[in-house]
């Protein structure tokens, strides 16, 4: 991989591969990566679906210097720059096609001894579990395909100061977000959107004129909150290492990252345990339209947390577990409300001989002063998730099977797949990405979203 990275000197020169091997180092250090993914739906299970999808993503990456770190005075700094191109389609309507170009990380590390700080647009990994992480709570989440892209990839840099202190085995770490930022999610017109294709379903639907032009007619406002002081974020991380373990604590206050439904125009519904265009429809006769839209908040939250990691002979043991003071659930009347919870996630990992790695984790989510309104989730929610992965062909071929499921209602997620790697810099994957379980249950909900899909990931 990084054969294919270009090096520059201080006058803009390439560096010859002799130049390289010599005394003067280069100055930059560039790279980057394109990947390109298309998917196909397994069974047409409905007229308004997507039935494809083509997501385009490319990353340019340039750091000062190329190795070290610069001395300025007192201080070390290091220059880390990037800019990402995303195009995701879902279908013709303008929609259902999305195309970003924009800054990615962009950040300055200055570090004099024990002490750094950095500042810019940038990604803060917390806690220690993979793919679900009660404690990972800086950035938000790019949820425009669920949870289909794995977590590392979903994570979404949002400007910010951090900063760290190394004393005497510890490590005390702050963050301070000036202005909240929230999860990239759809509404209508999508797969993975909050309300599907309802407003397709109803065009399609018999229903009188007037009505169906009412609910095509449905917007979502949201109340992003202003970009001051008084509505920044800011967060602080203690960690530390006894005997063979690995500890931490957290505390950050900030805002959800995903939407508080305050005000729904229609009211008295009453749905059945799941959102769904026909449970709408039917729910309609004792419902009270009003001239009203669909109101987004994102309210305040304090989440506490606790994190552990260790190592036992072969295996790779961690945890944490988080208390959220608030988190918001949609309840069967399509508003929010929220409540207390506690989420615990246990479990290991092992690496093996001849390229063989398993990990498994074990999920606890508590809701505290639960009840019968909360659509998908249940007062315990109980879920058993992670990965194997066998290397094959000398390293140039590897299975693997990503899987999540929900023990308390029977929803889960499966994604089977090969990894060729035999081209240098070049990976592609052949997979499937597969949800089940019945339709008012979290996983189970995406049912009909079942495909394969083939991607190519190119680093330079």
């Amino acid at each position: 991989m990084d054969s294919g990275r270009i090096l520059l000197f201080d006058d803009g020169s390439e560096a010859k591969p002799a130049a390289v091997a010599s005394d003067q180092p280069p100055a930059f250090d560039l790279g980057g990566m394109v990947e390109l993914r298309g998917g196909t739906d397994l069974d047409d299970d409905d007229f308004n679906e997507h039935d494809e999808l083509v997501r385009g993503v490319g990353r340019l990456w340039l750091q000062w210097p190329a190795q070290g770190m610069k001395q300025l005075g007192n201080w070390r700094s290091r220059l880390y720059l990037s800019v990402e191109t995303d195009y995701l389609y879902m279908g013709d309507e303008r929609s259902q096609r999305d195309f970003d170009l924009e800054l990615y990380e962009n950040k300055l590390l200055l570090a004099n001894g024990p002490f750094e700080i950095e500042l810019g647009k940038q990604i803060v990994r917390w806690g220690k579990s993979d793919q679900l992480s009660p404690v990972d709570n800086v950035n938000p989440q790019d949820l425009r395909e669920f949870i289909v892209p794995e977590l590392e990839d979903r994570k979404l840099p949002v400007w910010m100061a951090r900063a760290r202190w190394f004393f005497d085995g510890w490590a005390a770490e702050g963050v301070f977000i000036p202005w909240h930022e929230s999860a990239d999610i759809d509404y209508f017109d999508s797969d993975w959107g909050v309300y599907r294709h309802v407003k397709g379903d109803v065009q399609d639907a018999a229903l009188p004129e007037d009505l169906k032009g009412y609910l095509m007619g449905l917007r979502v406002s949201e109340n992003d909150p202003p970009n001051t002081l008084k509505n920044s974020e800011f967060g602080a991380r203690l960690t530390t290492t006894i005997g063979r373990w690995d500890w931490g604590a957290s505390i950050f206050y900030g805002r959800e990252d995903l939407p508080f439904f305050g005000q729904f125009p229609i009211k008295n519904l009453a749905l059945p345990g799941a959102f769904s265009s026909r449970g709408v429809l039917q729910a309609l006769d004792d419902a009270v339209l009003t001239d009203e839209n669909i109101e987004v908040y994102y309210p305040r939250q304090t989440i506490v947390g606790l994190e552990f990691e260790s190592t036992l002979g072969v295996f790779g043991v961690r945890g944490e577990s988080a208390y959220f003071d608030q988190t918001s659930f949609l309840l069967n009347d399509l508003t929010s409300d929220t409540r207390p919870v506690l989420h615990t996630v246990v479990g290991g990992d092992y690496t093996g001989v001849s390229g063989f790695y398993g990990n498994l984790q074990l999920s606890h989510r508590y809701i505290h002063n639960y009840d019968d309104s909360i659509m998908y989730f249940d007062r315990h929610n109980v879920s058993l998730l992670g990965e194997v992965r066998q290397e094959g062909l000398r390293g140039t071929v590897e299975g693997y099977l990503r899987f999540n499921c929900d023990l308390h209602d029977g929803g889960y997620y499966l994604e089977p797949g090969l990894v060729y790697s035999g081209v240098k810099n070049l990976d592609l994957t052949l997979g499937l990405n597969i949800f089940g379980g019945d339709q008012d249950t979290f996983l189970g909900y995406y049912d009909d979203n079942d495909q394969v899909f083939l991607k190519a990931k190119y680093h330079f």
